[in-house]
């Protein structure tokens, strides 16, 4: 993010010139500085091991690992007492204009997250900060991929504090003067909180705070494990490792040992099963609800993060099914999002739900996606899409919605009212892709042993452009690259329906998506009307 985010207008400029008092400045928490300082230091030492490992293990002696690990100890000292210093004269300040992060460590640099701009908090707590009762607040704005702004560390509990007062801010109208017009939270008054149970305290503790709110799904660990034995994935990734490995041990038994040889087999033992790992922590513990503030999810094993999630803020979803899921009738929901800087954060909202889960999950979270519409309707070559099928999307229900989404992952595409690239040159295409168009969104189904819904609503559409190759039309197909604040997709269609649709989403890029209709966007039916109860 940059050192100071550009505000929209004068009077913010002006009022970003100004920090706030110092007294509303507060400093991180002490042992900040000995997390951070550890960090750079391991990272540093990892790189340079990976590097020299054959010729430090040819030519160790005592004597040599003793300097070493002096050296090392005086390394260490420097950069603690570096982040100690810096510490020191770094300080943040929540306060009603917005979020602010000072520091004066050699040069003074200020990052502010103005009120206006606020898009959603998260808390992580990573292993060791978790360990010593500390977490990272990062305060995700409206922008690119690096607008975030991060207090590392606090205290959980003043983390928690923070969150809650930020989403306060954010909540309050731009003419709002002080914090304490904020509109209160769930969970924010303070003679509930010392209300509450020693059971309800521990609770809280183990689920990060993701207690209040409407339950739209909790995933048991055996769920979660039993899923990921029947997933395809989970069965290439120990094959892999084992392929991978096979030739440095080869080599080993037939040449002698050797630490060249050892490195790559090393390196895929530890890949594997930490691609294993990072499936599990994806999922472990998973708990959402929705709550005044937009969806609040929490997972992690290890690493664990609570986050929030509006649902403006989603670009596309995507539900995927393994071949071995659709017994149990097991669903996996992804969101992508504008402004994530990191794959995790698009990640998955409902990592293996079951149909009631996954219908909550899309009657709070996802606008409603409606009745295929025929594609001889697409177009100007009869009624308009709305005309077609507007009364029919207005009275869908999630459950409808749920329906269909879940037959679509289990029909041929054959049976799917959409269009398919029917050519010899696709033959994985023409029987398991399928385009379709609804009142509110672009579905995209495709896969073989894992099948894929793609969601793009065409409220976020950005542009569309026609990819058409010479290739492309001797064969007769006309590709359509459909992008998002996120990321694009591409759809090979026949020339003529290709041709119908690419009016339809150039309209839809040009209108729909405008900021200064975005109260006319399409929004899911619960939104606004999140229930505060407790599971």
């Amino acid at each position: 993010m940059a050192e100071e985010t550009a505000p929209d207008t004068p009077e913010q400029l002006a009022e970003q010139r100004q920090d706030p008092p110092d007294t509303e400045f507060q400093r991180l928490h002490p042992l900040t500085p000995l997390l951070t300082g550890w960090q750079v230091v391991a990272g540093a030492i990892a790189i340079l091991t990976a590097q020299n490992i054959s010729e430090l293990i040819d030519e160790f002696t005592l004597t040599r690992l003793l300097i070493a690990l002096g050296i090392l100890a005086c390394i260490v000292l420097l950069f603690v007492a570096g982040s100690f210093i810096r510490w020191r004269l770094t300080a943040y300040a929540v306060v009603p204009d917005g979020v602010f992060l000072r520091s004066r460590f050699i040069t003074t640099t200020r990052r502010t997250a103005p009120r206006g701009r606020i898009d959603s908090v998260s808390i992580h707590r990573p292993l060791v900060p978790r360990l010593l009762g500390l977490a990272k607040v990062r305060v995700e704005l409206v922008g690119g991929g690096d607008s975030h702004l991060d207090l590392t560390y606090l205290s959980s509990a003043r983390a928690e504090e923070v969150r809650r007062r930020i989403l306060q801010i954010a909540a309050s109208s731009s003419d709002d003067a002080d914090a304490e017009s904020a509109p209160e939270l769930p969970g924010t008054d303070p003679e509930e909180q010392e209300q509450a149970s020693t059971a309800d305290r521990i609770r809280g503790t183990l689920l990060d705070g993701v207690t209040t709110g409407t339950l739209l799904a909790q995933i048991p660990t055996q769920r979660l494990l039993h899923a990921l034995m029947r997933d395809p994935f989970m069965w290439f990734v120990p094959i892999l490792t084992v392929l991978v490995a096979i030739g440095p041990i080869t080599a080993m038994v037939l040449d002698g040992f050797s630490m060249r040889a050892l490195i790559p087999a090393l390196t895929a033992v530890i890949a594997g099963p930490k691609l294993i790992l990072d499936r599990i922590e994806k999922g472990w513990g998973f708990t959402s609800r929705s709550t005044d503030a937009g969806l609040r999810a929490r997972r992690g094993l290890f690493t664990t993060r609570s986050d929030n999630l509006s649902a403006d803020r989603i670009q596309t979803a995507t539900l995927r099914q393994p071949l071995l899921w659709r017994d149990p009738a097991w669903v996996q929901m992804d969101v992508a999002t504008a402004g994530a800087e990191d794959d995790d954060e698009n990640g998955a909202i409902l990592p293996v739900g079951t149909g009631d889960e996954l219908v909550r999950s899309i009657d709070h979270m996802l606008a409603p996606v409606g009745l295929p519409i025929p594609p001889e309707a697409w177009g100007a070559g009869g009624p308009g899409p709305e005309d077609v099928a507007a009364d029919a999307a207005a009275e869908t229900s999630a459950e409808d919605d749920v329906a269909m989404l879940t037959r679509m992952l289990r029909v041929p595409a054959a049976e799917l009212p959409g269009i398919r690239p029917d050519h010899w040159l696709f033959p994985l295409g023409r029987r398991f892709t399928s385009v379709m168009l609804t009142p509110h969104a672009v579905l995209v189904r495709s896969g073989t042993l894992v099948k894929r819904i793609r969601i793009i609503p065409r409220d976020r559409i950005q542009t569309v452009e026609a990819l058409e190759g010479p290739i492309d039309r001797r064969i007769g197909l006309l590709p359509l690259r459909v992008t998002t604040a996120d990321d694009s997709e591409v759809l090979t269609l026949p020339t003529a329906d290709a041709l119908r649709l690419l009016p339809v989403l150039h309209n839809d890029a040009a209108t729909r998506r405008r900021l200064a209709h975005r109260e006319q966007w399409a929004r899911p039916r619960r939104s606004g009307a999140h229930a505060t109860v407790e599971a």
